[in-house]
């Protein structure tokens, strides 16, 4: 079923000399491991990737996207709302600096440019526990952590009404798909980007991966 649903999928995204995908497979984040999570990606802003980024650590991509939602912040700040200790937290601003993340202002630590530095344009995860739905549904709510499309894939032609109605209240969309047929029932919302630090490990394995093979 993995490989039909994203032969079906495929179409859905653009992909361009300015558009590329990557495909993740129950990939290991904090919430779980997502069935699939599809990335539509510009390779553009991956090819100055500065091999500082090679040596980020998950706790580092933290501190950055407490840095960048909100916006200049102290040392002081920082350690108090994550709670870490001060000398890990010297370690992972000076390895963020050192990637060209982040850059000291006076007493604030400042982003340099999301827009530079996160080269996802959608990033869409999918479950497809087959016989779970309750699992599929908790899952599918919990993705919207990180994703910018969170669905379901169901293995019947004709969903429950109720089943439909819960999904489209948690914004989660629905894909139908079996032996012959493979459709959209209706439509995730959409979410902003990065929209956790987990936004930022799909990016990071994305532009480590691009590093290896240029």
């Amino acid at each position: 079923m993995t490989l039909r649903f994203l032969d079906r999928i495929h179409s859905d995204f653009s992909t361009t000399s300015q558009s590329h995908l990557a495909v993740f497979l129950e990939a290991d984040i904090a919430t779980g491991f997502p069935d699939i999570v599809v990335a539509e990606y510009e390779p553009a802003l991956f090819v100055n990737w500065d091999v500082a980024r090679l040596c980020l650590e998950v706790s580092d991509l933290k501190v950055f996207q407490y840095i960048c939602q909100n916006n200049a912040q102290r040392f002081s700040d920082i350690q108090t709302h994550l709670g870490t200790n001060g000398n890990n937290l010297c370690r992972r601003l000076s390895r963020l600096e050192a990637a060209g993340l982040i850059r000291q202002d006076d007493d604030k630590w400042c982003c340099t440019s999301v827009k530079d530095a996160f080269g996802i344009k959608r990033l869409v995860a999918y479950e497809l526990k087959v016989d779970r739905w309750g699992a599929a549904l908790t899952q599918a709510v919990r993705n919207k952590w990180f994703a910018s499309e969170s669905y379901i894939v169901l293995p019947v032609k004709q969903p429950r009404t109720a089943a439909l109605e819960t999904t489209k209240e948690f914004g989660i969309g629905v894909f139908v798909c079996g032996n012959d047929f493979c459709d959209e029932i209706h439509a995730s919302q959409t979410f902003r980007l990065p929209a956790s630090y987990a936004s930022w490990q799909f990016n990071e394995w994305i532009g480590r991966r691009l590093a290896q093979t240029s």
